[in-house]
């Protein structure tokens, strides 16, 4: 989710820029020479003005979902097949079915309509249902719950009815479990790998990542934001295998003093790795940017590749995209990966997963 991303955490767990100079830091960008890789050209399917800035994308029974962290409404419908702009809904606040730092969207499981909105600033998930809203022309929210915690939880995903698993700035965990009403179970998962001394939230804040699953086999993934970490794990919390993507991104940054305590803190050097990660039954889809701040001051959060995992995290190629892409997610049925662009003008593009490699 970009800049925008980067601000909002840094309000959650402090952060500042070391100011390490103009010396070249690298190449700007990784290459992908001598890895299985084709292109994969875009179709717009939605190039609409009421766009803002598009955050996050879902897909939902015959719908697209975007959120949106700069148009006058925080949501977006299209059709999934046609790209047609269906509606635009849902207020700025912290009132009931309101929103201020939309955050990540989850599509319920086996249910056609509904979607769960987590708001990071509020920490609370709505429940919005679909198809209602395009009926009565206004969000439906049907349920609220509030995520409780002593950390952060920066993107809770439904396991089940019952149960959410969620990253987070946890001390002594990578993952936390939260219950239906949104209270916290317990944790699993090693905090990422640092100096013991170092303090956690600044480990975790450094080694952030987004989170994605496999309903049908019981399976979470985790692509890590700046660096080329990818971490399988069961739902129940354990281990399945933790491995380094294809090209090798660690994190750059020290570690300072905020309002709030300990604060990670980075410079120009700082080269994103997975910027965001989708899935489907048989692959893990993770957009890789492989850029420094000081090579692509204004879009080193986005991505022109994806790089495709099995779910024992094999990589087995790459897609070379045709846009500077910042959130995606794959509709396996249809062989199709929705992609968000911000520049030159916002729209929603589709990428056709079939073909050749290069």
């Amino acid at each position: 989710m970009g800049w925008v991303a980067v601000l909002l955490l840094c309000a959650v767990a402090g952060c500042g820029d070391s100011g390490r100079g103009s010396v070249r830091f690298g190449p700007p960008e990784l290459s992908h020479d001598g890895l299985p890789l084709r292109s994969a050209n875009g179709t717009v399917l939605s190039e609409s003005p009421l766009l803002g800035l598009p955050s996050d994308i879902g897909v939902v029974g015959p719908f697209l979902v975007l959120l949106d962290l700069a148009s006058d409404s925080v949501v977006h419908v299209l059709d999934e097949k046609t790209g047609a702009h269906l509606a635009q809904l849902g207020a700025r606040g912290e009132g009931p079915c309101e929103f201020k730092s939309v955050w990540t969207l989850d599509p319920v499981p086996g249910d056609s309509n509904l979607a769960w909105i987590y708001d990071i600033g509020l920490l609370r998930l709505t429940q919005i249902d679909v198809a209602r809203s395009l009926r009565e022309h206004r969000l439906a929210c049907t349920r609220m719950l509030t995520m409780r915690s002593d950390a952060v939880p920066t993107g809770p995903v439904w396991l089940d009815g019952e149960t959410m698993a969620s990253l987070g700035f946890f001390p002594t965990a990578r993952l936390g479990f939260f219950d239906s009403e949104g209270n916290l179970m317990g944790t699993a998962g090693a905090v990422p790998a640092g100096d013991g001394s170092m303090d956690a939230g600044v480990r975790q804040h450094a080694y952030q990542a987004t989170l994605t699953k496999n309903p049908s086999a019981n399976l979470l993934a985790t692509a890590t934001r700046h660096a080329s970490l990818l971490e399988i794990y069961k739902t129940s919390g354990e281990s399945v295998t933790v491995v380094e993507g294809p090209l090798t991104v660690h994190p750059q940054f020290g570690v300072g003093r905020s309002v709030r305590g300990l604060a990670m803190q980075t410079g120009r050097d700082l080269r994103f790795g997975y910027v965001d990660v989708t899935a489907g039954p048989s692959r893990i889809y993770a957009l890789f940017s492989g850029r420094t701040r000081e090579g692509y001051p204004k879009s080193a959060f986005q991505g022109r590749f994806i790089h495709m995992f099995d779910w024992e995290g094999q990589f087995d190629s790459a897609l070379e995209l045709d846009a500077d892409i910042v959130g995606i997610v794959a509709d396996e049925s249809s062989e199709s990966i929705f992609a968000i662009r911000h520049d030159p003008t916002p729209a929603v593009l589709r990428y056709r997963l079939s073909g050749g490699r290069r």
